[in-house]
């Protein structure tokens, strides 16, 4: 036994040296693993003990009232109202008339329900 770089003992042996940075880093990692893993599972179980069981797994139930807030084809039509609403606030910011954005709101309303209505 010697000691190598940075005042590490190292078997002399099979000359190998252990550098502070590869410890500290392999430490680093290992911490944050285990502190996201720890996240993870008390993040779940506070899914388990708050949520509905409707809500926990996240998949459309046909039963259930709002089932079409999580199929993908409703999840797309709010990007597109979401979308719609970026255009319009910046029209209205852009006039900058009371006229023009309540007439603006208004009309954006009036489409944004009629992109979420749930009618084929």
């Amino acid at each position: 036994m010697g000691t190598g770089r940075k005042g590490f003992i190292v078997n002399t042996a099979d000359s190998s040296t252990v550098d502070k940075n590869t410890v500290q880093s392999w430490m680093y990692k290992f911490t944050i693993k285990s502190m996201m893993g720890a996240v993870v599972k008390i993040e779940h179980w506070l899914r388990q003990q708050i949520l509905p069981e409707s809500l926990q797994d996240c998949s459309p139930d046909k039963d259930h009232p709002h089932k079409r807030r999580f199929t993908a084809a409703y999840r797309r039509k709010k990007g597109i109202v979401k979308n719609v609403w970026i255009v319009s606030g910046t029209v209205m910011v852009l006039q900058a008339s009371p006229a023009i954005i309540i007439a603006i709101t208004l009309g954006t309303t009036f489409l944004s329900f009629m992109i979420l209505d749930e009618t084929s």
